[in-house]
């Protein structure tokens, strides 16, 4: 059996992609888990705080099987990117709700939990398949596990950074949670797809021609002789299915 080492998976390029990304959204998620429940916690108490968190939770858990539906026919990518604006939106909205009063801050505060702990839940599934698509099936364990280090990496070295930070500079410390969110968006903008998409209004005509692609059948056209030229020409052009 082939083995891989982990730098050899780090050249792959969505594995390398999710890494980083995965530790840009650490560097921001480290410190807002205990960041965030405190901040509601000055403003509205314990209560607050449970049912910010409830509501999340609850969403969290609807919107990963609806991940998981929109991943199977959008494609992966597009669940990763939209899982990191989401995060990138929740930081914002902190960031906003730190110059507001109880009452806004409050109110915004739940709606960034929302966003941070309940909607951007909706690239679990997307996560696990485009990184086990993207290496061969004996390399999944290390690339999943190569991808998860890179996030918890990012959880300790954000976790110290911005309590340091916030600590005396609190309106930078929420920019620089912010900018990292951002940067894992950018980052994922640049994954390569691995789910083949199809669309659901291709023709029964389109996909013979593609099948006639694939398997070079020749076809024998009796009622029209001249469309056999036609059907020269489509086998020699390259056709790819799921781009129609």
């Amino acid at each position: 059996m082939r083995k891989t080492s982990y730098f050899s998976l780090l050249c792959k390029r969505n594995i390398a992609i999710m890494f980083l990304s995965n530790m840009a959204i650490g560097l921001m998620d480290g410190p807002m888990r205990w960041l965030l429940p405190l901040l509601l916690m000055e403003k509205g108490g314990p209560f607050l705080v449970g049912l910010s968190f409830s509501i999340a939770n609850l969403g969290d858990t609807v919107i990963a099987l609806l991940g998981g539906q929109f991943s199977d026919r959008f494609g992966r990518k597009i669940m990763l990117v939209i899982s990191s604006l989401f995060y990138a939106i929740g930081s914002l909205l902190l960031f906003l709700a730190f110059w507001q009063g109880s009452l806004n801050f409050i109110i915004i505060g739940m709606i960034a939990t929302i966003f941070i702990y309940g909607l951007s839940g909706i690239s679990s599934g997307s996560t696990l398949a485009l990184i086990t698509e993207s290496i061969s099936e004996e390399d999944a364990g290390k690339a999943l596990s190569l991808v998860s280090f890179g996030g918890l990496m990012g959880r300790i070295l954000g976790s110290s950074f911005i309590g340091i930070l916030f600590k005396t500079k609190p309106v930078e410390a929420l920019i620089a949670m912010t900018v990292f969110s951002a940067i894992s968006v950018l980052l994922r903008l640049q994954l390569k797809e691995t789910f083949a998409l199809d669309s659901e209004g291709i023709s029964t005509f389109m996909r013979t021609l593609t099948e006639i692609k694939r398997n070079k059948i020749i076809i024998v056209i009796s009622h029209d002789p001249s469309l056999s030229n036609i059907a020269d020409k489509i086998i020699k052009f390259p056709i790819n299915q799921g781009t129609f």
